[in-house]
């Protein structure tokens, strides 16, 4: 059974005439050794396979350590005996209820735990800290728990409804598997036509140049009359006027608040190939003094920086999130619908990027664009956002190394079309 601790803070009270850095090193490694697996142990036995248990905050009094030989010393069945009274004390005052306010605790079955993580990406653009990719039955849990409880439903309806990123997120990041469930859930009723219809009108429709007629469009227009209560498509209705269907900027109606506790992101390793956005982002016309020429610009650039890290051109949307930030593109937002679309020209350019990366940088200089990414550009990280500053944290490899040797700087990094400056902690 897999338990996540976001943050752990370990506050020592130490006698005068020690050495705080070594006790700190010692700490650090008494946590990992002794009470990491001590506290595993614990979870695993006052939980449930079928529930998921959230904890805003625990406080637990270890009493006294003992130093030995410069090391902290555990007794491992005392401090088993008092993380579980600790903790038992604490899961016990829930009743498990679903929630406990007094306690900030939060029991639910894993379907409605999946269904909130759903929502909070498609609200915002990027997945929960606590889910650092989405397991494969996540969806299926997803519409499980829609069917079962109405007020998930309702939120949802009325997300689709008065969340406009929320609309797209759900219609570009899911198959048309998952609408027609997702459909027939929001009406109660099967609708197992709807995919075919959808595909044939999408393939008699001309492009209009006002609504740009895609299947995504065809979609969005479904779930909004179905958001809005009726049990069958009606497609002779105007399609909806949305964000990203013809390159004008829209803020949301509830602007998501900035994620200054850091979120975990894929890719975050592509901060290494900074030195040469600029250069490529101008070669294709996208900048014009320093500056994206509008947002279609800007999605596209978006793309073509999620095509270095990966070579794949099909993200699912909190895979942008590194992408969107180097861009200046904030995470809720949904990339134009034209920005998927990598013309050869690009994918080629962006290829002899990575290309004079690896001349560049001598030490690699027998590696492949696929080597590239799979050793560096792939790294996840965590990322900080706040008014001034952006930092990427990096996992680190024994590779890193390599990192000695770059011929440009990495620590610091600031682009003409970022009024922040970003700062990278990498090795």
């Amino acid at each position: 059974m897999k338990h996540v601790i976001r943050k752990q803070l370990i506050s020592l009270q130490l006698a005068a005439g020690h050495d705080a850095f070594s006790i700190q090193q010692s700490a650090r490694d008494y946590f990992y050794d002794q009470v990491a697996p001590a506290l595993d142990k614990v979870l695993t036995e006052l939980s449930s396979p079928n529930e998921m248990i959230s904890l805003d905050r625990v406080e637990i009094d270890l009493g006294n350590l003992h130093w030995k030989n410069e090391k902290l010393i555990a007794n491992s069945e005392q401090l088993y005996q008092i993380l579980k009274q600790s903790l038992s004390e604490r899961l016990s005052a829930t009743g498990r209820e679903e929630t406990n306010k007094a306690t900030s605790v939060t029991v639910r079955t894993r379907p409605a735990h999946a269904c909130g993580q759903w929502l909070y990406y498609m609200e915002n653009g990027v997945l929960p800290w606590a889910l650092q990719h989405t397991p494969a039955a996540w969806l299926e849990q997803v519409l499980h728990q829609l069917a079962i409880d109405h007020q998930l439903t309702a939120r949802t309806k009325d997300l689709l409804k008065q969340h406009r990123w929320f609309l797209l997120r759900v219609v570009r990041d899911h198959s048309a598997h998952f609408l027609q469930q997702l459909a027939g859930v929001l009406t109660a009723k099967p609708q197992p036509g709807l995919p075919a219809e959808i595909d044939r009108m999408a393939s008699q429709m001309e492009l209009s140049p006002e609504y740009q007629r895609t299947k995504h469009q065809l979609w969005s227009a479904a779930l909004l009359q179905f958001a809005a209560g009726k049990t069958t498509w009606q497609p002779g209705e105007a399609l909806p006027h949305l964000p990203g269907t013809t390159g004008e900027a829209v803020i949301p109606e509830a602007q998501p608040s900035p994620l200054q506790e850091g979120i975990f992101c894929a890719f975050a390793g592509v901060v290494l190939l900074h030195p040469f956005f600029k250069h490529l982002f101008n070669h294709l016309s996208l900048l014009e003094n320093g500056l994206f020429i509008n947002e279609a610009a800007k999605a596209k650039a978006v793309l073509l920086i999620y095509y270095a890290a990966t070579g794949n051109t099909n993200p699912k949307d909190h895979e942008l999130a590194v992408a969107k930030t180097l861009c200046g593109m904030p995470l809720w937002e949904v990339l134009e619908a034209g920005a998927y679309a990598l013309t050869e020209p690009e994918k080629e350019e962006t290829g002899n990027m990575l290309h004079a990366a690896i001349a560049q940088w001598t030490i690699i200089n027998n590696t492949s664009a696929a080597g590239l990414r799979e050793g560096f550009l792939s790294r996840p990280g965590k990322l900080f956002l706040e008014q001034t500053t952006i930092t990427f944290t990096l996992e680190t490899s024994g590779i890193d190394v390599l990192l000695d040797h770059l011929p440009w700087n990495l620590s610091i990094i600031k682009f003409p079309w970022l009024n922040q400056l970003i700062r990278v902690e990498w090795r």
